[in-house]
């Protein structure tokens, strides 16, 4: 995700807590050189006031700056009166200081890149020269014009040293130091690990400076091991102690430099070989971990940008305001546009007011950490203005201290598909009506079969009963439930008058028989009979195939009886 090339700046909600705040750091940092100065070393003074003022000055906008030189000269001010006469005091040094401070800061903000000053070695370098080493050599030329011809000389190396070695120390912690880097070390490992490797460095360079011949060789070992393990900030901090603690020594003994320690080289005349090595073998180490590891981040990015390029599905990188990063051929035909032009885009200029709430809601839930992805249907505008349907599946990838940093979204096309699925409702829809219209009608016949005062009765291809209407149950004995399925000449027991022969077949017995020439009788189940009129009329499809016939009976007993009687 790209980043705003102007310069970020502090917020600042408290001035002037934040003005005494300096002002003490000065004074503690002051005291601290002064007290080094006082002592008396070979070892030249560290000088950290200037590189506290410089870092300041970065740090915040050009309308704090006269606040900031007020209270870091205060600061340091106070702590020269804590430890010297007041008429030993010389302003024109402070102004020097800020002078010297004020240029670093406008160096370091045209040299650095503003979001992460620190990147790279170039970076340092860049680091190096802006803050320890024009800004010294500026301060020791004006120092220079102004210090006795008597020793001149010695005081511009004396200066330009002490503010070299203090902006080395300081200035790449106050560039890097953020707040939320104090919320790291709430993972108990990374804090152990710190705690650990700031007690064995202290430590192990404190034996060094006692006991070993070239200490400092031995001191250069151990922070290069604290490099390794450490992320840069807490390594930049374990550097600062370790100067911290071994000026200390030094202003209090000074011997330990000139003190050859003999005995050590006595019994280890090849000790300065494990000197040699002990740093090329690391150095190789971590190079050889470092080359290994871009080895997999290349190959890593090389077959996600091919995954993504040649997806079929459309794929993109998503920043966290929505802009279009990245996004892949699919995606671009998908939508119209061009990969550039959708780079100048929003995905909310694209997606339909209906469905963009919902979109925001759950894009939030996962910036909150609530749920870790989630997918739905949602619809875009093409560049012709059409509208399409896409399956949306969004996830995050977030920064090791889990500040988001853009979104991985997977769109793919069912445009065909959400079309097919409403046709298929309409379809659905036609025929849930064409059913309620079916089933309608049938409860109409229904209706009017349970009214007639004929028996009706519905029989397959099979001549299984299908269907008996109240008047049929009543004449046959049978209840319908007991009669589906059953054979009709099993229900209906029909015979050729009241003692005749059963009818086995009464589609013949229908077309061959008249009302005058035979009497029918249907005897009931329960008992008793009734003289009866039938006929069969078959039921087909619209193709003409036979699916059953429907039998209406009518009742004649009375009639029969009145033409016996006449």
């Amino acid at each position: 995700m790209s980043k705003p090339s102007q310069h970020v700046f502090v917020t600042v909600p408290h001035p002037l807590l934040r003005l005494v705040s300096l002002g003490l750091v000065a004074f503690v940092f002051t005291l601290f050189s002064l007290v080094l100065s006082r002592v008396g070393t070979q070892l030249a003074p560290l000088w950290f006031p200037t590189s506290i003022m410089m870092v300041a000055f970065y740090r915040h906008a050009g309308r704090l700056w006269p606040g900031i030189a007020v209270a870091c000269s205060l600061g340091s001010i106070g702590a020269s009166l804590t430890l010297f006469p007041a008429a030993s005091l010389n302003f024109s040094w402070t102004a020097i200081n800020i002078i010297e401070a004020a240029t670093g800061a406008i160096l370091l903000r045209k040299l650095l890149p503003s979001y992460n000053p620190l990147q790279n070695l170039n970076d340092w370098f860049r680091l190096a020269i802006g803050s320890a080493v024009i800004p010294p050599l500026l301060g020791g030329l004006l120092f220079w014009l102004i210090a006795p011809e008597a020793v001149a000389s010695k005081a511009f190396l004396i200066w330009v040293l002490s503010e070299a070695i203090g902006a080395l120390t300081l200035v790449p912690l106050g560039l890097l130091f953020k707040p939320h880097y104090l919320l790291r070390h709430r993972d108990p490992h990374l804090l152990l690990e710190t705690l650990l490797t700031l007690v064995i460095t202290l430590a192990l360079s404190w034996l060094a400076m006692r006991y070993i011949p070239w200490p400092f060789t031995c001191v250069i070992v151990l922070l290069m091991w604290s490099a390794v393990r450490l992320p840069r900030m807490e390594a930049f901090l374990i550097f600062l102690a370790t100067v911290i603690v071994v000026s200390l020594m030094l202003a209090n003994d000074p011997t330990l430099l000139a003190t050859p320690k003999t005995d050590v080289m006595v019994n280890m005349p090849w000790l300065p070989f494990l000197m040699i090595l002990l740093p090329a073998n690391m150095m190789t180490m971590v190079m050889y971990a470092f080359r290994t590891e871009r080895k997999h981040i290349t190959e890593s990015e090389s077959r996600f940008r091919n995954a993504m390029e040649y997806s079929a599905i459309g794929m993109a990188l998503v920043g966290t305001e929505g802009q279009w990063l990245q996004v892949n051929k699919s995606l671009s035909h998908f939508l119209g546009y061009s990969q550039d032009e959708l780079r100048t885009m929003t995905f909310q200029q694209l997606t339909w007011p209906e469905d963009l709430n919902n979109d925001l809601e759950q894009l939030n839930m996962l910036v909150r950490g609530d749920i870790n992805s989630y997918s739905m249907e949602k619809r875009y505008y093409t560049r012709n203005g059409d509208v399409v349907w896409a399956l949306l599946a969004v996830s995050l990838v977030r920064h090791k201290d889990n500040k988001p940093l853009y979104f991985i979204a997977q769109i793919e096309d069912i445009n065909d598909l959400k079309q097919s699925e409403q046709e298929n409702q309409r379809l659905m829809e036609r025929i849930t009506q064409a059913n309620d219209a079916l089933f309608q009608e049938k409860e109409r016949l229904h209706i009017t079969l349970d009214s007639i005062g004929e028996a009706v009765v519905c029989i397959d291809v099979a001549m299984n009963i299908t269907f008996m209407n109240p008047i049929a149950e009543k004449m046959s004995g049978w209840r319908q439930e007991d009669a589906l399925g059953a054979p009709l000449l099993t229900v209906l027991r029909i015979t050729s008058g009241d003692k005749g022969p059963l009818l086995e077949d009464i589609y013949r017995a229908d077309r061959s028989r008249s009302d005058m020439e035979q009497e029918i009788v249907l005897h009931c189940h329960n008992g008793g009979s009734y003289d009866i009129h039938y006929s069969i009329t078959p039921l087909s499809t619209l193709d003409g195939d036979k699916i059953g016939s429907v039998l209406v009976i009518q009742d004649v007993t009375e009639s029969r009886k009145m033409l016996r009687q006449l």
